[in-house]
Formats: structure tokens, sequence, C-alpha cells
């Protein structure tokens, strides 16, 4: 057996991770991941980073969708993130303006540029995504 699949027959490690990944709140996030990701609807608020916000889910996930539109659409258009930026500070309170500009100085969350989009060319490039993928046959952990 590899370290991975050591790993995944801890029962305790099952027992933690069964329950997270049958999920219904894991499925949607990870469904607007992959869109994130294939490049579907980046540019346009997403309805369900919004329903996050206003259930106020965990700060860090909500920061953790923003910024992977923002880095997988080469940045978020001004109104966007203008939106998001305010729907944020509202909700968590003020006190995570510095931490929305610390995201904006690492380049994570930023306004779109005129510049070209490189996500998708590197996508490919690295093969990060996989197309014509079969999710029921998992080639191993990394899948």
């Amino acid at each position: 057996m590899t370290c991975g699949r050591d790993f995944m027959e801890n029962p305790l490690v099952k027992q933690q991770t069964t329950g997270e990944l049958a999920s219904e709140d894991f499925f949607d996030s990870l469904t607007v991941e992959q869109e994130f990701m294939t490049g579907v609807d980046t540019d346009k608020v997403s309805t369900y980073i919004e329903d996050c916000i206003a259930q106020k889910d965990p700060l860090i996930k909500i920061l953790r969708l923003v910024c992977m539109q923002s880095v997988c659409n080469n940045g978020l258009k001004q109104k966007v993130l203008d939106y998001y930026k305010k729907e944020i500070l509202q909700t968590y309170g003020y006190k995570h303006i510095l931490t929305l500009k610390n995201l904006e100085r690492v380049g994570l969350l930023k306004p779109q540029s005129t510049m070209r989009n490189n996500y998708p060319t590197i996508r490919k490039t690295l093969k990060l995504w996989m197309e014509d993928a079969n999710e029921q046959v998992c080639p191993g952990i990394h899948f």
C-alpha cells in the first residue's frame, strides 16, 4: 500500500472525512471551485458566495473562494470586487479591511487589468484540469 492509502485506511480519518465529503455544502463548494477553474461565470458575482456571506459561513471559506475567482479570472471586474468587499465588511466587520488590503497587496484579490488572462494557457500547459476525467475511477489521491 502507498502512504496515501494507509492514511485513508485510518478509521479516525475515515470517520472525520466521510461526513464532510458527503455534505451538500461540500459538493456545492466543489462545483463553484470547478466552475472557477474552468472559467465558467468568473466575471460576475457568484450567487454561491453571496449565499455563503448571507449565512455568515466562516470568513476563510469566503476569502478562499473570492481569491480563487480573482486568480482564475486575472482579477475581478471593479464592480464585482467592490461588491464583495462591501458585503464582507458589512457582514464580518470593518476590522477585516486590513485582511482585504493584504490580499490585494499580495495579488490574490485585485481588479481586472486590461492584460490578457494567462490562466487558461497555464491551466492547459501544466495540465491543472482534466477535461475528460472519469470521476468514478480515481487514479490517485491527487485526483
